[in-house]
């Protein structure tokens, strides 16, 4: 049939844009979401995200999406979930919820994604969201994003051919589209030709957008930069919405895999509550032109356009002792914690000063000579304990051949 036709329908689903993945990752602590129920609320901010995820599930048929919930205690998936999906007309409260006129992708997100959301609201304890003596301040992201990465290899990996799986090859997700780090302001041409070429070769575009509303990151330090790393050799950007709270680390990880980093003002406008009173208007923030415009493009279009990312980014590290943002501190050398305070010294056995780090540890020795281990061993024994004798030249021990 093909010396007959000489059309090519071969090729030409082969030039096709492949499917792109869009994982949500949600942040939904309580008591962040409570400090900004003036300006938006959770009920309004997911309604809003449900209609950029469906905007993103529009743009082609074989797009996917992921909801993950960042919880303070744990981490849970919104969408999909584990189990058998019923089909359609078999539920009777779904039969009747539904709407002939909408979209059956559309309505299984919604659906599910609600009602998952409103089983993690319920389940939420008072003790859930108490960390030590004050209330939990921080969500498990790392968690979350682990979730997120591993999702989108695992799904990259199904999609991918066989052939392309056997030992020795390289992983498929390291075909993902490539990120312009500045080559294209000499060649703009070469960004745009290499995109092209790897997006006909990769079978997933994916992508990582938080919308995070708490700070207090820097107990996650560690995992956090591991999965950025990870983020970064696997192409995945990670875009970020930060609402509220600190953005140092969030923003690093934006700015290390070539991803979107926006911190809106929230700005509020008339909007009218969906499952409230008729008629009863709520002054809330519009996150939809900032999801349109700075998210809703994948990758490969990214390459076409102008990021709408923030300018400055804050490389600053923060302290594993006080959650402190600082510009010198001491690092440890084994895990590379950082601290902003040198950590207490003690006298340990043969008279040699050293400290513990809070992270991993590991017992960290200063030298014999320094003046912190003098000081140390002077503060041990209350100020009271004497210089030890220099040695002279006759009492140092000479090498034996």
């Amino acid at each position: 049939m093909n010396a007959i036709d000489g059309t090519e329908h071969a090729s030409s689903a082969a030039e096709t844009t492949p499917p792109s993945l869009l994982v949500l990752v949600l942040d939904t602590n309580p008591y962040a979401w409570s400090a900004l129920a003036s300006h938006l609320s959770l009920s309004n901010a997911v309604s809003q995200l449900l209609i950029f995820l469906n905007a993103h599930l529009a743009f082609n048929n074989a797009n996917r999406v992921a909801v993950i919930a960042s919880h303070v205690n744990r981490t849970h998936w919104l969408y999909p979930t584990a189990g058998p999906r019923k089909s359609h007309g078999t539920n009777t409260e779904e039969t009747a919820t539904a709407s002939a006129n909408k979209y059956r992708p559309f309505s299984l997100l919604e659906q599910e994604l609600l009602t998952n959301l409103r089983k993690l609201i319920s389940s939420t304890t008072a003790s859930d969201l108490v960390a030590g003596s004050g209330p939990a301040t921080t969500t498990l992201v790392a968690g979350a994003l682990t979730l997120a990465l591993s999702y989108i290899n695992r799904l990259t990996l199904s999609l991918t051919p066989s052939s392309t799986n056997a030992p020795g090859t390289h992983s498929a997700t390291s075909n993902l589209i490539p990120f312009d780090s500045g080559s294209s302001s000499t060649n703009p041409g070469t960004s745009s030709s290499l995109a092209t070429h790897v997006a006909q070769t990769a079978p997933l575009n994916s992508r990582v957008l938080i919308v995070s509303t708490s700070g207090d990151l820097a107990s996650q330090y560690i995992p956090l930069m591991n999965l950025i790393f990870a983020a970064q050799h696997n192409r995945i950007p990670i875009d970020v919405l930060k609402l509220a709270g600190d953005a140092v680390l969030l923003q690093q990880a934006s700015y290390t895999t070539s991803g979107i980093f926006l911190s809106p003002v929230l700005l509020p406008s008339t909007l009218v509550e969906a499952n409230g009173d008729a008629g009863k208007e709520h002054k809330q923030a519009n996150l939809l032109p900032t999801l349109f415009r700075a998210f809703l493009p994948d990758p490969l279009a990214r390459t076409h356009l102008i990021p709408a990312t923030g300018i400055s980014v804050d490389f600053r590290a923060a302290c594993f002792c006080h959650r402190r943002v600082v510009d010198i501190g001491y690092v440890c050398s084994i895990c590379l914690s950082i601290f902003c305070e040198q950590l207490p010294l003690m006298e340990e056995s043969g008279g040699i000063a050293g400290c513990i780090c809070f992270t991993c540890g590991t017992r960290l020795r200063l030298p014999e000579g320094s003046a912190a281990a003098a000081l140390a061993l002077d503060g041990a024994a209350g100020g009271t304990r004497k210089k030890k004798r220099k040695r002279k030249d006759d009492d140092v021990g000479t090498a034996t051949g």
